[in-house]
């Protein structure tokens, strides 16, 4: 889902000794989660909103209801299937080394991202331990997560600098791209495009 946010933080953009107001990505995207596999569904689903303390909110889910609420301005919600943004995403990877800035960003960030779960998973006994966590049990596992994934992306991070700011920026950034193909990330992508080209195609 894509929707404009009920609440826009303005962040100081610093120009020549001027300064000019700039929302924070005024278009927001965030999932609903409705479960279709048991006989009775629930009435209502889950939003999850992993940005949301980007406006000021606080980092929580909430049923889809309120969430249309509370967050977002109903009126200019637009929805996609499952996977349309990563799908948009692998049909700009190239074959070879000419890949745009933005594009070698986020294939790290997604490849770093998908190793840290990954390992966090296995590290915890794996999917079935995990679906039968206790909610307190859960909610400790996924901080522990939280302060992983900002680890690996402040890493990450330093490695982009250093590659922005090189003889070479394009060679060094794909050169991280490289460097952060783990056998976890393949994984992980290999059970979700399993997903997406089952709903797809």
């Amino acid at each position: 889902m894509d929707a404009y946010p009920t609440k826009r933080r303005q962040a100081r953009l610093f120009i020549d000794d001027s300064q000019d107001p700039l929302y924070i990505a005024p278009l927001h995207t965030f999932a609903f989660l409705i479960p279709k596999s048991h006989e009775t569904p629930p009435l209502d689903g889950i939003a999850v909103d992993v940005s949301s303390m980007q406006y000021g909110n606080a980092l929580r889910s909430m049923t889809i209801s309120k969430y249309n609420r509370t967050r977002v301005q109903t009126a200019t919600r637009i929805a996609y299937p499952f996977g349309h943004h990563i799908m948009t995403h692998f049909s700009k990877l190239p074959a070879d080394k000419d890949w745009d800035t933005g594009v070698m960003k986020l294939e790290a960030g997604i490849r770093v991202i998908n190793t840290t779960v990954f390992r966090w998973a296995v590290g915890l006994g794996g999917r079935q331990n995990l679906e039968a966590m206790s909610h307190n049990s859960f909610i400790a596992a996924r901080n522990q997560l939280s302060q992983q994934l900002d680890v690996s992306m402040r890493e990450l991070r330093e490695d982009i600098d250093i590659a922005i700011f090189s003889f070479d920026p394009g060679a060094q950034l794909y050169g991280v791209v490289q460097e952060k193909g783990s056998d976890e990330h393949f994984a992980m992508m290999g059970i979700l495009k399993a997903r997406l080209y089952q709903d797809n195609f």
